[in-house]
């Protein structure tokens, strides 16, 4: 996916990963027992982003309305709950 569209009508750019808006979200369990496996061991940089990619969300925040854009229900979904900002 190139391009992620809000539904305030703002393109988000999604052509290098790594842009501003192109976030991940990742539970503090995931975090914590990924660096439990670098402590014990070293492991190298591909098997680092296996284990932070495991059970983690892609999230799109466009820099417009503020909207928050979630992928559900894996970091791979192309299916997204949308969340806007209450104040």
């Amino acid at each position: 996916m190139s391009k992620y569209r809000c539904l305030c009508g703002y393109v988000l750019h999604l052509s290098t990963g790594n842009e501003d808006y192109d976030l991940m979200l990742v539970r503090n369990s995931n975090v914590e027992s990924t660096a439990a496996s670098i402590e014990k061991s070293a492991i190298d940089s591909n098997v680092f982003f296996e284990k932070i990619d495991e059970n983690s969300r892609t999230v799109y925040w466009c820099p417009e309305c503020k909207r928050l854009h979630v992928s559900t229900p894996a970091f791979t979904s192309n299916i997204f709950e949308v969340y806007k900002r209450e104040i």
